[in-house]
């Protein structure tokens, strides 16, 4: 099911389909934690030397876990967003939904100045 921006429904699929977007965030989570694990093969802004290395590695991990969070709950509201409407046929979540995606997009610049500001308050 394809809904619009206002929560029509203009296209359907097959039923298992409801299945593909839990699929895709099991995916999505699996190439996080292995990235999470091994944060030495990510790129940086900056060169890693033996004295940053730890703090962007700790860093990295926790940004990486946020952006898990943020992907999981936008996955999870969408899937419930299409159950919602296959049992009721109402649109009743579309806007919250939509307020929800949008809020989240922002998690991991929020996360980024939040990891910043925290590791420079114990620098100083």
């Amino acid at each position: 099911m394809h809904t619009t921006a206002g929560g029509e429904v203009d296209q359907w699929g097959p039923k298992w389909t409801i299945w593909l977007m839990p699929g895709i965030n099991v995916l999505i989570l699996t190439a996080i934690f292995y990235f999470k694990s091994r944060p030495e093969i990510l790129n940086y802004p900056v060169k890693v030397t033996e004295e940053n290395k730890t703090a962007l590695y700790s860093k990295m991990q926790r940004l990486l876990l946020v952006i898990g969070i943020a992907v999981s709950i936008v996955i999870l509201l969408v899937t419930l967003q299409t159950i919602s409407h296959l049992h009721t046929q109402a649109n009743t979540y579309t806007q919250g939904i939509i307020l929800m995606i949008a809020l989240l997009s922002l998690s991991p610049i929020l996360a980024i100045l939040y990891i910043n500001a925290t590791t420079n308050a114990r620098a100083n």
